[in-house]
């Protein structure tokens, strides 16, 4: 007999969009093409920390593909897939890829979150005001797939990306991860994110928590 669980976590039903999918779940189209913005920002993280010569060296057959190009252009999953492979094949800890993400030495990082950080430094900004732009956000970098935020409680958030092959990287998981981490924080005290383990194929939930 399972016996129940000591956590008191309201059931899904009780869950209030703060963000709601843009519609039905099996309505949403998958991404086909990722933004070379994120991938230009991680590479300049990788130079920053001296990791960029072992990620090189993990491209494999992609590697011209990767690392020519610039920002502000749309690239197959494919491409963007090659990248958080070699990414996730560094090794990395959980806290030297969070430095990664969010040291305040990556420009191009900087200059794609200009519009939610101002948002999120505005005097009466809340968690819940960045919350209901992240889909916003996510269509800026990936042409598909949706994001939905959901309440919890007074302190307590669920997101869930849905549609993005990406997500099956846990480097990729990890990396929105820190996004969210560095977003929430300037809104409130004490935030935190968790990964939900265990997540469908191509998708990805965190719950969030501050005070």
């Amino acid at each position: 007999m399972k016996r129940p669980s000591n956590r008191e976590e309201p059931p899904v039903d009780a869950e209030e969009a703060v963000l709601s999918f843009p519609g039905p779940r099996r309505t949403i189209v998958p991404a086909t093409s990722f933004r070379s913005t994120w991938i230009v920002a991680s590479i300049e993280s990788l130079r920053n920390f001296g990791q960029f010569e072992r990620y090189r060296a993990l491209l494999g057959e992609r590697s011209d593909e990767v690392l020519t190009c610039v920002a502000g252009v749309w690239l197959p999953m494919a491409v963007a897939r090659s990248h958080y492979r070699a990414c996730e094949s560094l090794g990395l800890s959980i806290e030297e890829q969070t430095a990664m993400s969010q040291s305040t030495d990556n420009h191009v990082r900087r200059a794609w979150y200009a519009t939610l950080i101002a948002s999120a430094e505005r005097a009466e900004a809340t968690p819940w005001t960045i919350l209901a732009l992240l889909h916003r956000m996510w269509l800026r970098g990936a042409d598909g797939g949706a994001v939905g935020a959901f309440r919890l409680g007074p302190t307590q958030a669920r997101v869930e990306y849905v549609g993005c092959e990406l997500f099956e990287i846990m480097y990729f998981r990890r990396a929105v991860r820190s996004v969210l981490l560095a977003l929430v924080e300037r809104t409130c005290a004490k935030p935190a994110v968790e990964l939900v383990p265990r997540p469908p194929k191509g998708e990805s939930s965190y719950v969030i928590r501050w005070e």
